[in-house]
């Protein structure tokens, strides 16, 4: 156990300085001083570390099957899509499965706390710029970060890692404090995916406080499965048949702004592989910097992974998800469902599901793959 306890307390570390440096971004600052390699040695050590706690813990026949099926597949993605981020995402997964949870959320927080406030501090100081973007008539600001929708994204993850770590200890008041927060900003950077989803586990939060009954456990897993599977096939389905020529679908579009047009654009540009393959994508941040570009798209977590990683790699992330909500179930850990719930729903507007640094809700599938008796039953629910 105290092999266990050090284990994660090192990792957690080097997880939180990793997130920071992810946090704050690729700021000409660190660029210039060359403190960007900082973060990278951060990665390279949780690689290394990540694989001596694989090879060295103590594993179960069944979570060593998990571990030569997963490794293998990740490897092939790896090479055929030219990107590390749903490799390094799953690693970190089945790495947290011998580390104990709460301490990796630690570091999260940490990590992700810091970063914000370092960069609010850079942009008050007026070291970095405030970008501003205009979206349907309104005016958006960055107030530091690279682009407009990081700080509502950012918030988003902060609240769900604050209220997992704190669940058995949070109050109304910090709800509400963390609801008022979150106002100013969606007012001026206009996330409303975001915004949604925190009012939504804020909402969830309450209940599971103050109006908690024990068949909430089985509402919300029902509800889990049911909003992976018509948030998956509504995905797949709009990137097929999107039209511009259907008014349904076209006002649709309008309010998920433009995503839906993306979807069919990049359907029509890939076809779905085994192993994936490599997508091109222009985001906001090269627009910015070069108005000859043309944005390129896919802000989808369930379509990407699906067109730059592949058939088996999509399905390994879902079956992921359904087994890991199924834990959660069991051990009746409310809170661990409402977060991941809301992750399903984000992913339809955002790639940040698939993205350790941002969900970090995908370590509560850890306890799936280490199959921790221990923990069936425990009621966990604030």
């Amino acid at each position: 156990m105290s092999n266990k306890i050090n284990n994660s307390k090192v990792f957690s570390l080097f997880f939180g300085v990793w997130i920071f440096f992810r946090t704050v971004g690729n700021i000409d600052l660190f660029t210039s001083l060359h403190l960007n390699l900082v973060g990278t040695l951060s990665k390279f050590c949780l690689i290394l570390l990540g694989i001596y706690i694989i090879i060295f813990s103590r594993k179960t026949v069944s979570v060593w099957g998990i571990i030569l099926i997963y490794l293998p597949v990740l490897i092939a993605t790896f090479i055929t899509s030219k990107s590390i981020d749903f490799f390094f995402t799953i690693f970190i997964v089945l790495v947290s499965s011998h580390l104990d949870i709460d301490t990796i959320y630690k570091g999260f927080l940490r990590g992700i706390l810091i970063g914000i406030i370092f960069v609010l501090l850079l942009f008050v100081l007026g070291i970095l710029p405030d970008i501003i973007q205009v979206r349907l008539g309104s005016v958006r600001h960055s107030f530091g970060f690279s682009l407009p929708l990081i700080p509502p994204a950012l918030f988003f993850s902060t609240v769900c890692a604050f209220l997992y770590l704190y669940r058995k200890s949070y109050t109304w008041k910090s709800l509400v404090i963390i609801f008022i927060i979150q106002i100013p900003i969606y007012l001026y950077c206009d996330g409303r995916g975001p915004f949604i989803l925190t009012c939504g586990v804020l909402l969830g939060a309450m209940i599971i406080r103050y109006f908690h009954k024990d068949s909430i456990d089985s509402i919300l897993f029902i509800l889990g499965i049911v909003s992976l599977l018509l948030v998956l096939l509504f995905s797949i389905y709009l990137a097929r048949y999107y039209n511009d020529s259907n008014t349904k679908w076209y006002t649709l579009n309008q309010i998920l702004t433009g995503r839906p047009q993306w979807w069919n654009l990049y359907w029509n540009m890939y076809t779905p592989k085994l192993f994936g393959q490599e997508l091109i994508r222009i985001g906001g941040a090269a627009v910015l910097e070069n108005s000859s570009v043309n944005m390129m798209i896919l802000d989808n977590g369930y379509l990407s992974i699906l067109l730059e990683y592949g058939i088996i790699a999509l399905s390994l992330f879902l079956f992921l998800i359904i087994f890991g909500l199924i834990n959660l179930w069991k051990k009746r850990d409310t809170m661990g469902l409402l977060i991941l719930i809301v992750w399903i729903f984000y992913g339809l507007v955002s790639n940040q599901i698939y993205f350790i640094d941002r969900n970090v809700g995908l370590i509560l599938i850890a306890n799936f793959i280490s199959f921790r008796t221990s923990w069936q039953g425990e009621y966990i629910y604030g």
